[in-house]
């Protein structure tokens, strides 16, 4: 069962029969994973432009420790 208009799903598996497991979404958390993801994005590129300055530069990539 995917999630509904409530946002739950329940979960089952042939490995454990006897069990389920419930799941919803969590919207609040959703949006601080969809924060800290740019954050993230958005730091990588910050670095990634240093590199391509450096390799702008010198010509390569070599020499860097």
């Amino acid at each position: 069962m995917l999630f509904d208009e409530r946002d739950l799903a329940e979960i089952t598996s042939s490995e454990f029969p006897v069990e389920r497991l419930a799941a919803c979404r969590n919207p609040l958390l959703a949006d601080e994973r969809t924060r800290k993801r740019n954050e993230l994005l958005e730091a990588t590129e910050k670095e990634w432009r240093k590199i391509q300055e450096r390799v702008r530069r010198v010509g390569g990539l070599c020499g860097i420790d």
